[in-house]
């Protein structure tokens, strides 16, 4: 026996084997979530392995996958039919799937009158076409019985039927205070830290056991330093995780007792290390996109949907937490755009499709502060439901696909930048994290507050499952907080906040000196700083009525010492992702690529402003042609020059679109060259940077951007190549 996530990922290693018998094994051994999580790693499944997993509970994720079981796949479905009627959730993916059933007519009819059971569900059966599904009369009744269905979600509650049983969604912390758990729980606590009665010893080494083995597969898994900073220990600077841990069992101890602990740490531990291993390396791609975003746009609002992007909140929430206490701020005190912490929203399918518009409205508006300011991470696959947020608040449907993050998406400008693996492997994590386990049942509805807020309410989950949560929120928590407080990089990487006259700001790289600061503060505090660089800089494209961008203007300016910057317009239109030209400059310097440091971003009016980022040195693409005449290259050597720069400027490509995800047009004009000359008298490229981006969009392997040089130089190299 060993790991059963282990044994399933390298299933295709092996030849020969009955992964149908290898399967019962795994579900046996309390190992069905690894069998259903990786279902696309076996083949040859018998229906027995599905009725086997439909009876532990996993008939969600069975009717997902259920195209894995072959010939049985129909059968499989229509032994499901009163779950499909009880379920929304179960409808709604069954009717996802159902092309993949390879079923017949009068089982299709019978699964789309079990997925019209559900209104919401009705709606989507309402839009196929019935008639070649399941014949012209079959189809007539189904849609006459649609049009008389009701919304199954009308109203709000007066209470939440749920209140005692209620967990902290924000917090690690012991059960809610009030609820009929808490005192008990208080109790548990006590007899763990100080044990009197032999039983209770046996208790608390039982607990301190399992701590004990979480942190040895830690330490073999991430090594001994990682483990110490993640559990730490008294004393420790960066706090003692022990206490959270016996704290979180305390409140299992006070719903079940002792009843069932041992497996129930042993679920938590597995929590534990899943999310460690399976989500931190996606969450540091958003947050490093969303960090760029906050210092690059005036307002911005991260919002984390529920229940799946719980996982995200809680991480981003630690470390921000830890951030704050870099600064010195309290963690109670008012963070601006840069250092304001998150929000989780609960936003359900039945919210959605259920809840009138009104309704929606008052819920949605207390808890979005700026809608046009508001970001939305979600994990997958359309985010149809950030989309109905937005369109509640009003938010321009141009907008929208910039203010949407997915793990993996099926419209590509709304997956986080930079993530790595094909399409496929993201929807398998996705799949994942949506199978984590959870705190809640999906929201079934809302409820007015005494004071009048309406709040979501749900049917909390088991009391083992809830532990298994809460300590995936222990990891979480504990890995983004301490690395965010070992880290050596500044703060908002580094980037300081400047108020400037006219309600004007500007966010400047706090590297530099307080002359250069102070002379950049005085431009943009002026009441015509158009006129300004017209005097004191040199214009090197000036704003012209004819030009495709009629108000797009840079400048070369000088700004003290051997300061040399160049000023750009923000020019609204050219921007075609959901990042604009300084984020570009900002994810790309954050990564490790070669571009042009931004100094700083200016807002004059909304997020119309200016950009500053330093001068490279070299000689621009544009001009490369009059380099040439200047100084005499040969055609020779012209043609083995542009060849390298061809050469050069799909290397640079692939490695910006591998590890930022970003891509635009790719032209010689917008690259800094240097030339170097031998003894010979011919020159050579001795470096070549990247210096525009305000077209940056998400990277499209199928739709990539064309890399041409341009300027008629391309026959250079193709006449080269057919010689």
């Amino acid at each position: 026996a060993g790991d059963g996530g282990e044994v399933v990922r390298y299933l295709d290693k092996f030849t020969g084997l009955n992964h149908s018998e290898i399967a019962h094994q795994l579900i046996d051994a309390g190992d069905g979530g690894e069998v259903v999580g990786n279902l696309d790693n076996f083949t040859g499944l018998d229906a027995s392995v599905a009725h086997k997993l439909i009876d532990a509970g996993y008939e969600l994720q069975v009717l997902q996958c259920a195209h894995v079981f072959g010939e049985s796949t129909s059968e499989i479905v229509l032994g499901c039919i009163d779950k499909i009627k009880l379920d929304a959730d179960v409808a709604d993916a069954v009717l996802e799937h159902l092309s993949d059933y390879g079923m017949d007519t009068a089982a299709q009819c019978t699964v789309l009158w079990a997925c019209a059971n559900h209104y919401s569900t009705a709606q989507k059966v309402a839009q196929l076409d019935l008639e070649g599904l399941i014949g012209s009369e079959e189809a007539s009744k189904l849609r006459a019985h649609i049009a008389e269905l009701k919304p199954d979600l009308q109203g709000v509650e007066k209470y939440n039927p749920y209140a005692d049983e209620a967990g902290d969604m924000e917090h690690v912390t012991s059960s809610r205070p009030g609820t009929k758990f808490h005192e008990r729980a208080i109790q548990a606590n006590r007899r763990l830290r100080s044990p009197e009665t032999e039983e209770d010893r046996e208790l608390a080494e039982t607990i301190q056991q399992a701590y004990d083995k979480l942190r040895a597969d830690i330490a073999s898994q991430y090594g001994d330093q990682y483990s110490q900073e993640m559990f730490g220990k008294r004393g420790d600077k960066l706090g003692d995780i022990w206490p959270a841990y016996r704290r979180l069992v305390a409140d299992y101890i006070a719903v079940m007792d002792e009843y069932g602990l041992p497996e129930a740490l042993e679920r938590a531990a597995k929590a534990f290390n899943q999310v460690l291993r399976v989500d931190t390396k996606y969450y540091d791609k958003l947050f490093a996109e969303w960090d760029a975003k906050r210092i690059g746009e005036k307002e911005f609002e991260e919002v984390f949907l529920g229940r799946d992007g719980v996982y995200a909140y809680v991480a981003r929430r630690a470390q921000l937490y830890a951030r704050r206490r870099r600064l010195g701020m309290s963690s109670h005190a008012a963070g601006g755009s840069l250092m304001e912490f998150p929000t989780y929203l609960v936003y359900p399918r039945g919210f959605r499709d259920e809840l009138d518009d009104v309704v929606k409205d008052e819920y949605l508006h207390p808890r979005i502060q700026n809608p046009d300011a508001a970001h939305y991470y979600d994990t997958g696959f359309t985010g149809t439901i950030p989309e109905d947020i937005m369109r509640v608040l009003g938010v321009s449907e141009s907008d929208r696909d910039n203010q949407i993050r997915l793990l993996s998406a099926s419209d590509r400008p709304r997956t986080v930048l930079g993530l790595k693996g094909d399409k496929p492997e993201r929807d398998q994590i996705v799949n994942t994290i949506e199978h984590h386990v959870k705190d809640e049942e999906s929201a079934e509805g809302l409820y007015r507050t005494e004071d009048g807020r309406l709040e979501p309410y749900s049917r909390p989950t088991e009391p083992d499952e809830r532990l298994a949560f809460r300590m995936t929120q222990l990891a979480l928590s504990r890995h983004y907080y301490t690395r965010e407080l070992k880290s050596t990089e500044p703060v908002n990487l580094g980037y300081e906040v400047k108020r400037l006259e006219g309600q004007r700001e500007m966010r400047i790289d706090g590297e530099y000196s307080e002359a250069v600061k102070g002379r950049l503060a005085e431009l943009f505090s002026s009441h015509d700083i158009g006129a300004e660089l017209l005097q004191s800089a040199t214009s090197l494209k000036i704003a012209n009525p004819n030009d495709p961008y009629p108000g797009e203007a840079v400048f070369e300016l000088s700004v003290g010492g051997d300061t040399e910057v160049i000023v750009k317009n923000v020019v609204k239109a050219k921007q075609q992702g959901p990042i604009d030209e300084f984020e570009a400059l900002l994810l790309l310097r954050k990564l490790g690529v070669d571009a042009p440091k931004p100094i700083a971003r200016v807002f004059t009016s909304g997020q119309q402003g200016f950009i500053v980022m330093e001068k490279i040195n070299g000689e621009s693409g544009r001009t490369v042609k009059d380099f040439f005449a200047n100084n005499a290259v040969s055609e020779a050597n012209q043609r083995e020059l542009m060849a390298d720069a061809l050469s050069r400027m799909r290397d640079i490509a692939e490695t910006v679109r591998r590890d930022t995800g970003i891509d635009k047009p790719w032209r010689l004009k917008d690259f800094i060259i240097e030339y170097s000359r031998d003894d010979n008298g011919q020159y050579h490229i001795a470096s070549m940077r990247p210096i525009d981006f305000e077209r940056a969009k998400v990277f499209d392997p199928d739709d990539p951007h064309s890399i041409e040089l341009g300027q008629g130089l391309d026959d250079l190299v193709r006449n080269t190549q057919t010689k």
